[in-house]
């Protein structure tokens, strides 16, 4: 019966991401690691499971490893499925400066790698041909059943902007809970009650938690149902816009105030809104999420839910290069980055007095 890499990682009191980078020689672990792993291997008879390119090397001499380990390449891989969200409106170009600066100041090169959801059998050999020892996966489009080809790579991964949690995966994501309520409870002190939520028709697991999230905080905040005033309505800004169009064209009821998926989708509602003679926020006050640029030069500019685009790329290479050092704990760690409220004059005091 063949041997589990995962048992014996267990047995050595290691993780499988360490015990997969020593026995197939990648760079990525320091050399203390790396030689106390090698010769336990040889102690506890699984040496064959070295590389046989090197597998002749003493357990102590690791010294040829330190070139390797100061040009090691982390991936930045980005997972296109449906394509909507990584196109030009995407969020991960104003990540990637954050990416960048903390592996470099950790001694690793970035490498960007774009995956097709329909090619990704073939498309993962663009991983392997970088010889990475770990990847970022940017997985905002991405479900459970789009993980599988990324397991059977056997690298060290950290999820971005989405996670897994039936899945052993570490992550780095939004804290839509915590951004969602700021939000709601914002709207809340300026007299809002009566609060809709506009989709965007795009399946993401984010947008998904954003108005579920909402309907829970209107109904804790003691306001009325988000569900009697929630739209799809399109995604991105010029589908938002005309979705929201047909929906003021068809007299359906409006709120006070409007929460979005995201920017995109609060400034195409807001364009359709003063196009039908409405006014910003007079008449309807608008919230998004992310804190995009359009933010500033849309008209009026838009509050919304910020999230700190540096710390979010950094903290995922930061967790990666704890999983490469052998410092994180075994249970998967799940990060979520909190948000804070940028008022800008797409919102004001709600003017109509609610019976």
């Amino acid at each position: 019966m063949a041997v589990r890499a995962k048992d014996v990682a267990k047995e050595l009191g290691i993780s499988p991401a360490t015990l997969s980078l020593v026995v197939n020689e990648r760079p990525g672990i320091s050399d203390t690691t790396r030689a106390k792993v090698l010769g336990l291997l040889k102690k506890k008879g699984y040496d064959y499971l070295i590389n046989s390119e090197k597998s002749s090397e003493p357990a102590d001499g690791v010294a040829a490893y330190t070139d390797r380990k100061n040009s090691a390449t982390i991936g930045f891989v980005t997972y296109r499925k449906g394509g909507e969200l990584l196109g030009y409106n995407s969020f991960f170009p104003m990540i990637i400066q954050g990416m960048e600066n903390q592996a470099r100041k950790s001694g690793y090169k970035l490498a960007y790698i774009s995956m097709d959801a329909e090619n990704s059998g073939e498309e993962v050999r663009f991983i392997t041909d970088t010889n990475c020892c770990g990847i970022v996966l940017f997985a905002t489009e991405m479900h459970y059943s789009d993980l599988a080809v990324f397991e059977d790579l056997g690298l060290p991964t950290v999820v971005l902007d989405n996670n897994f949690f039936l899945k052993d995966t570490c992550s780095v994501s939004v804290d839509n809970r915590q951004g969602t309520f700021l939000a709601m409870k914002y709207l809340k002190n300026l007299g809002h009650r009566r609060v809709g939520y506009l989709r965007s028709k795009v399946a993401i697991n984010s947008f998904d938690e954003r108005f579920v999230e909402a309907v829970a905080a209107a109904s804790q905040l003691g306001m009325e149902d988000v569900n009697e005033y929630t739209y799809e309505i399109g995604y991105p800004v010029e589908n938002a816009q005309n979705g929201m169009g047909k929906i003021l064209e068809r007299g359906l009821p409006l709120p006070t105030a409007f929460m979005a998926d995201n920017d995109l989708v609060a400034v195409g509602a807001m364009r359709a809104v003063r196009e039908f003679g409405l006014k910003v926020p007079e008449d309807i006050s608008f919230v998004g999420f992310n804190d995009r640029p359009i933010c500033t030069i849309c008209d009026p500019p838009l509050t919304t839910v910020q999230i700190s685009k540096e710390d979010f790329g950094a903290e995922a290479i930061a967790l990666l290069i704890r999983i490469l050092d052998n410092e994180a704990s075994e249970t998967p760690l799940n990060i979520k980055l909190a948000g804070q409220l940028v008022e800008r004059s797409s919102t004001g005091p709600c003017r109509i007095k609610m019976a």
